[in-house]
């Protein structure tokens, strides 16, 4: 038996930011819209139209901000566009002879962007039949299409509408390229940290490693590395209990945090086991630090001197 992967929360996460910065680009897209079809001398339902569902998408925008609405306000989003807007604007303007074929690509793509189940799916589906039809349509009935004033209005309409379609493509592109940096660099710290002490993990601390072992060889600058083991720790957990345990990995977690330098890599090695990197850093120095991480910690030892915890450092 095969389950099924859930959706990331990460990705619903993007996708409905996204939907806001759509939201927020089509009240702007459909109020410049009607504003150029009053300029072209369209007829009032060229300008009645676009307004009316900026208005609407507001609304969206609105009860977007309610994560409990969020999925509804999608939905009528999508629908809004690609179901409802798409034949309107299609039949009440110049059909293929204006912005349209632009605009039904946009209002697709848009659908697409946002689809998460496949259910979703159905409605820029939808919006690719309604446009074949529209198509198929207007060759049947050109009397039902308002044409343009003239040639010069026509150009200025697609030229104006051409740049607002590009910009929204340009708007969603620079969105979801944002995001999915967000999100790689989230995954990114995840793959190299420690889940319970947060500082970086074994594998993060080898390759920092063979790192700085390859540009000491090359400046013969030196590097060092102090090795920190916790004597007794098996004891907290069996005196005080695992999550007492976890309690003074995260405290000496915190200490070497606080001790070490902007370029040295704090790590847990495993267990109770923890390695600090020191590049550009001689013995000497690295004493120095050895001694601090050491007094730092004396509270916690301390707390638990009836079981002699103490640090071993190397």
């Amino acid at each position: 038996m095969s389950l099924k992967t859930p959706i990331s929360q990460h990705l619903i996460a993007v996708k409905y930011r996204v939907l806001q910065s759509l939201l927020l680009t089509s009240i702007a897209a459909f109020i410049v819209v009607a504003f150029v079809n009053v300029i072209n001398q369209r007829p009032l339902a060229n300008f009645f139209a676009p307004m009316t569902f900026a208005s609407v998408t507001y609304l969206l925008y609105f009860f977007s901000k309610n994560i409990k609405y969020r999925l509804i306000v999608k939905l009528i989003f999508m629908t809004l566009l690609t179901v409802i807007y798409l034949p309107i604007a299609w039949i009440t303007s110049p059909g293929s002879f204006s912005a349209m074929s632009f605009y039904s690509i946009l209002l697709i793509f848009v659908s697409l962007i946002l689809a998460e189940r496949l259910a979703e799916f159905v409605i820029p589906a939808l919006g690719v039949v309604e446009m074949l039809f529209l198509l198929q349509y207007e060759t049947a009935h050109p009397e039902q299409y308002n044409l343009y004033v003239s040639m010069p209005a026509r150009a200025f309409d697609l030229s104006v509408n051409f740049v607002i379609v590009i910009a929204v493509f340009f708007i969603i592109s620079l969105t979801l390229n944002h995001h999915f940096d967000d999100e790689h660099q989230r995954l990114f710290k995840i793959s190299i940290t420690d889940q319970l002490t947060k500082l970086y993990n074994r594998r993060y601390l080898f390759q920092k490693m063979e790192e700085t072992h390859y540009i000491a060889s090359k400046t013969k600058r030196p590097f060092s590395l102090i090795m920190i083991d916790i004597n007794h720790f098996k004891r907290v957990n069996d005196t005080y209990g695992h999550a007492e345990g976890d309690e003074v990995l995260k405290s000496l977690a915190a200490v070497l945090m606080h001790s070490c330098r902007k370029n040295d890599i704090p790590s847990r090695f495993g267990g109770d086991e923890f390695i600090v990197l020191l590049p550009d850093t001689d013995y000497g120095q690295a004493t120095m630090i050895a001694h601090r991480i050491t007094d730092a910690f004396k509270t916690t030892t301390e707390s638990y001197s009836d079981i002699g915890l103490a640090l071993a450092i190397g």
